[in-house]
């Protein structure tokens, strides 16, 4: 059986920037109308908003993000009443990244950023269901010459939350470099973590 399809999108963004706030972001509506009733009409929203706070000046900084995305898992599928989650896939993420950023003198930069992201979608056996990513990095970065070079520790956590007995998935790294700038073109280095 065949059908007309109508898509509309109609979508907002906005953007905010003051001297230590910014906010960004977008909203959309992904509307499908079937002429012939083949399939349930449906408007499925999307978001996406990103804002930077600088709290303390030059020092201590806030970073969040929001996506949340609802789809058609297959187009081909029927689907029941407009409320139903059968053949539905919501997918809503946030993150919420406190970090210090800064200089020491002219030659020395420091970072200190926790990056803990949160998932849920409506999808069982989907391997992001109501999960936490989090990186946690310390990083110090020397910036002279004729030698520079840095230091960077870095320790990533995956949880699942909905998986019984599930132990968190941990990988912790450390990296330091050393370079020697010989001309403006000719640079050797050590690495090693």
């Amino acid at each position: 059986e065949g059908d007309l399809i109508f898509n509309v999108r109609p979508a907002v963004s906005f953007s905010r920037e003051g001297p230590r706030l910014r906010v960004a972001g977008a909203a959309s509506l992904n509307a499908l109308w079937y002429v012939d009733g083949v399939q349930t009409n449906r408007v499925l929203p999307q978001a996406n908003i990103l804002a930077n706070l600088e709290a303390i000046d030059q020092l201590f900084f806030i970073e969040a993000a929001l996506v949340a995305n609802q789809s058609i898992l297959n187009p081909f599928l029927p689907t029941s009443a407009a409320d139903s989650t059968f053949n539905k896939y919501t997918y809503v993420q946030w993150r919420v990244s406190p970090y210090l950023e800064g200089n020491v003198g002219n030659n020395w930069r420091y970072l200190v950023r926790s990056d803990n992201s949160y998932t849920y979608s409506t999808q069982t056996d989907s391997e992001l269901d109501n999960s936490y990513y989090g990186r946690h990095v310390g990083q110090v970065v020397l910036i002279a010459r004729p030698v520079d070079g840095s230091v960077k520790v870095q320790r990533n956590v995956t949880r699942f939350y909905d998986q019984i007995n599930a132990a968190d998935q941990t990988l912790d790294t450390a990296l330091a470099t050393v370079n020697y700038r010989f001309t403006p073109q000719f640079t050797a280095g050590l690495r090693g973590g």
